[in-house]
């Protein structure tokens, strides 16, 4: 596995980026990337986002990462819809080839935890620690009502985190996973992050029954912890 690794890595190229951004071209097409990419040994992490994310709503997480000395970067990823999810994944994966990444860390929010979880069960050695963070919930009181009207599923949680269970509600009462994660081993375990909330006030004493039981029953498919 060391030789591999190292062959992956001497592989790889150097990434520029002017302002944050660059472009890097891929077999499958230029890909445009922006993060904090500094020549170093340090720590790579790959961000995924939410499909046709605002570039904005991730920068927090990019900003934080670099400032504790890690190489970030994030992807705008060809996929549009949840059917591109494999085309994202060979674009992914020809990232981390034209990279050098033998084994990064990623950090995936919304779809982009299920870019991040698909990822690793087809290519289970090419990637390290998951970071799954549920935030499309993540509201205030106003918002969850508005929310609420439209999607009751989504505002508790139940958004992307859905294909866990093949896109629809488990009928049976233990909420086993769904087919979509066959193959997946869970190791090294994954960190799932949950935004704990009753309509919209923030709950860390888990009032909410319907969003912690949710929680629960995904990290359980996930083999961890919420």
């Amino acid at each position: 596995a060391a030789a591999r690794a190292a062959e992956i890595e001497d592989a790889g190229n150097t990434l520029e980026l002017e302002g944050g951004k660059g472009i890097v071209p891929l077999p499958t097409g230029a890909l445009e990337v922006w993060g904090s990419w500094p020549e170093s040994d340090d720590s790579a992490v790959i961000v995924l986002d939410d499909l046709n994310a605002e570039r904005s709503r991730i920068q927090g997480i990019i900003d934080a990462l670099a400032s504790k000395g890690c190489r970030v970067l994030a992807a705008k990823l060809p996929g549009t819809t949840q059917k591109n999810l494999e085309e994202d994944i060979t674009v992914l994966l020809a990232l981390f080839d034209w990279l050098g990444l033998a084994k990064p860390v990623i950090y995936g929010r919304d779809w982009g935890a299920i870019r991040a979880i698909r990822l690793k069960i087809c290519h289970p050695k090419r990637v390290g620690r998951l970071v799954l963070e549920e935030f499309a919930s993540k509201v205030g009181p106003q918002e969850y009502k508005q929310m609420e009207s439209k999607d009751v599923f989504k505002v508790n949680g139940m958004g992307s985190f859905m294909w866990i269970w093949d896109g629809a509600y488990p009928t049976t009462a233990d909420l086993k996973a769904g087919k979509n994660m066959d193959g997946f081993k869970g190791s090294p375990k994954p960190i799932l992050l949950w935004p704990f909330h009753n309509k919209g006030k923030h709950d860390p004493q888990k009032r909410n029954k319907w969003m912690a039981k949710s929680a629960d029953a995904f990290a359980k498919a996930l083999k961890t912890t919420p």
